[in-house]
């Protein structure tokens, strides 16, 4: 048995950290070096579309990996948590003052809104596969 689901956690937190870090990085490059406001937004779109296609792929491959009872502490504190944060951002940044003046997260609210709502949707859906698990072992006993 192993103790720590690295794979899933790994992804996640890599996901995370693109996410938080390197996006919003990369679009202030985007904004400083191009000139040309056509060029810039066809930049932009294929830097979000790439994006958004590694997210997916990052959640697919966390959505695979079954939960098991020795890693949920770990899964809850890695990954649950801070895709609930992330899915709420929008709602934070807006309603409460705690982010006023952290223009990393202003200006990228909703692209990590959206990508915490998936990275949840994905913890769902494996949260429903482990407890079905559970019911068909306890059936089967």
């Amino acid at each position: 048995m192993r103790k720590f689901n690295k794979k899933t956690i790994f992804t996640a937190l890599l996901v995370y950290l693109y996410s938080i870090l390197a996006v919003p990085a990369i679009n202030f490059r985007l904004e400083q070096s191009i000139s040309d406001p056509i060029s810039l937004v066809g930049f932009q779109a294929i830097h979000v579309i790439i994006s958004y296609i590694l997210s997916a792929l990052a959640i697919v491959t966390i959505g695979r990996e079954k939960k098991r009872s020795e890693t949920l502490l770990w899964e809850i504190l890695l990954i649950d948590l801070p895709s609930v944060w992330m899915a709420t951002l929008v709602i934070q940044v807006y309603l409460f003052a705690m982010y006023a003046g952290v223009s990393l997260l202003e200006t990228n609210a909703m692209f990590l809104t959206r990508i915490g709502a998936l990275m949840a949707g994905a913890e769902i859906y494996r949260y429903i596969r482990y407890i079905r698990d559970r019911e068909r072992k306890t059936k089967s006993e």
